[in-house]
């Protein structure tokens, strides 16, 4: 006697959908290293700035930076992010921490009107910080913001790491 057959339940997976990478590969560069490099009035200024934030001249100027020679990349953000994930899908503060003076090197090489940077880096009091940096008609705009603030970052702007 054969048994009857019973009738079976397809299994559903429950996975999330996978989402694209939050940042997309733009460019690379390779900038010189930095041995004792106080950061000056006059650098920011050669590198375009034309409005330095209170908070950016309190933690940068004239901190003393030094670092190896690195090969920083541009990515842009494909949505819209708080910090944290954006550097988790960095692989953490040793990929995405770079120096103020690296970051004033890379405004020249991204100077068309509407870029929207953005860097992650170590204050004089070793406070790490969120800085944005704007190019406007007449030059770029830096600002220094904290890092997990609840404002998230807009999709298209570039984050400058290692």
């Amino acid at each position: 006697m054969s048994r009857p057959m019973r009738a079976t339940r397809r299994k559903t997976s429950r996975r999330k959908p996978i989402q694209p990478k939050l940042l997309k590969y733009v460019d690379k560069f390779d900038l010189p290293a930095l041995e004792s490099v106080e950061v000056t009035e006059q650098a920011v200024k050669d590198a375009g700035v034309v409005y330095l934030s209170d908070g950016c001249r309190e933690e940068f100027l004239g901190k003393v930076e030094s670092a190896k020679k690195m090969r920083l990349k541009t990515r842009r953000l494909r949505r819209n992010s708080l910090d944290k994930p954006i550097i988790k899908e960095r692989g953490g503060w040793d990929k995405v921490e770079i120096t103020f003076t690296h970051f004033l090197k890379t405004l020249p090489i991204h100077a068309e009107i509407g870029t929207r940077l953005l860097g992650y880096i170590k204050g004089k009091g070793g406070t790490r910080w969120a800085v944005d940096g704007d190019r406007d008609g007449d030059g770029w705009y830096v600002f220094r913001l904290s890092v997990g603030r609840p404002t998230p970052w807009r999709a298209g702007r570039l984050l400058v790491s290692r």
